[in-house]
């Protein structure tokens, strides 16, 4: 992150700070389950170079909005 903004690019950059692969799944599991980058890597559900509490502090760039409430009338 730079000046509030940050690039993403799918490929090899010996520039970065962090890169990983892996699927949508794990990519969502880290952005909105809140799953540990270095435990997934380590756990071989993705592949992780560079610092891990770098993709931990990307994946806060997309909070979930707060859930909708839920109301019932039983008709």
């Amino acid at each position: 992150v730079e000046d509030g903004a940050f690039d993403i690019e799918r490929g090899a950059d010996a520039s970065a700070d962090v890169t990983f692969e892996g699927g949508p799944n794990e990519l969502m599991a880290i952005i909105y389950g809140g799953q540990s980058p270095a435990q997934m890597a380590k756990a071989g559900a993705i592949t992780l170079t560079g610092d891990a509490k770098v993709l931990a502090r990307f994946a806060k760039f997309f909070p979930l909005p707060a859930k909708a409430p839920v109301t019932f009338s039983g008709d």
